[in-house]
């Protein structure tokens, strides 16, 4: 059966809807989930998953996943086994190819590179262990020493298309967008301290400000005073706005 290679126009209407800046205001972890979950309608795929690592220490520092099929997780001994797999043979396969060049532009598919023999090995090997076929890198600039991607897996059938890796190229800014915006509200968050934060929740929760001066055992001046220095560090306008920004 010939592959897709026409951008059709629920292609269109699938890149509009996960674009919509609507989706900014939703709860990111750093990407809205709602985004991620819709990339297998995009481009087919069994997993797709956000990821931020330092290549160089092997600190993986952020991971969030989104399975197409469900499976189980596999033993304990098996994750060391695959991640010493992983890092043993990194630097060797295309997927280190943004760190290797400082191209972060290039989506990457291990069929469009050429791999040593001992390359190819190792890379069947490990997707062995992980139980998956074809593997799609969508790299993301970094951020300081942190790698940042989305990897979409299949565990059977066709490679990934040149058709979803355009579409892909067009999706890849507004993900980085996407994720650029959940660090910066991830760091209003981690800025507002204990006594703001405390607060918040109470605003949260539906108290006025006289019950949360009670509450505090504070003046409803100071508590208004509270507001006025959390809406400039979350750069919101009003009560509701905070709540969203802070609490996602």
């Amino acid at each position: 059966m010939p592959v897709q290679q026409t951008i059709t126009a629920r292609d269109v209407q699938l890149l509009a809807d996960m674009t919509d800046p609507s989706r900014m205001r939703e709860d990111c972890d750093p990407l809205p989930w709602s985004v991620l979950r819709d990339l297998p309608k995009l481009v087919p795929c069994d997993r797709a998953v956000f990821v931020s690592y330092d290549a160089h220490t092997h600190i993986s520092v952020e991971e969030q996943p989104v399975a197409v099929v469900e499976r189980d997780d596999p033993p304990a001994s098996q994750i060391e086994e695959l991640l010493a797999c992983f890092w043993a043979n990194f630097w060797t396969w295309p997927a280190s190819h943004p760190e290797r060049t400082g191209d972060w532009q290039t989506i990457i598919r291990a069929s469009d590179f050429s791999m040593t023999r001992r390359a190819a090995e190792t890379s069947a090997e490990f997707h062995r262990l992980i139980e998956s076929r074809h593997a799609l890198v969508v790299p993301l600039s970094p951020c300081g020493p942190l790698t940042n991607r989305i990897m979409l897996w299949r565990d059977d059938g066709r490679d990934f298309s040149d058709r979803e890796v355009v579409l892909l190229n067009l999706l890849r800014p507004h993900l980085s967008e996407m994720r650029d915006a959940g660090f910066r509200r991830r760091k209003r968050h981690d800025e507002l301290t204990a006594r703001q934060r405390e607060l918040l929740r109470m605003v949260a929760g539906g108290q006025t400000n006289r019950q949360i001066a009670r509450h505090l055992n504070i003046s409803e001046g100071t508590v208004r005073k509270h507001l006025e220095n959390i809406f400039v560090r979350l750069g919101a306008s009003n009560r509701t706005s905070a709540v969203e920004r802070a609490f996602p």
